[in-house]
């Protein structure tokens, strides 16, 4: 035989869909928030950038920091003769 669902069975369901249906809503605005910068076409060049050269951003700051260190030795070495 058919049972009726419950009180408390019609509102777990009327909960589950009223979550679903914010989930959806809140992903839907969160896309079309998103500035035109972080388009798909975007990270996927990023991406191809990483694979290319994976190690570039670790490489400009130990650069930067060679020139810095650089500079100081010269510094010292200038004030020495001095």
């Amino acid at each position: 035989m058919i049972q009726s669902i419950t009180p408390i069975g019609w509102l777990i369901i009327s909960l589950f869909v009223l979550f679903i249906i914010g989930v959806n809503v809140s992903l839907f605005l969160s896309f079309r928030k998103k500035s035109g910068s972080d388009h798909w076409t975007d990270r996927m060049r990023r991406a191809g950038e990483v694979l290319r050269d994976p190690w570039k951003n670790e490489n400009a700051k130990i650069s930067e920091l060679s020139e810095k260190v650089n500079q100081l030795r010269q510094k010292s070495s200038d004030k020495e003769n001095s």
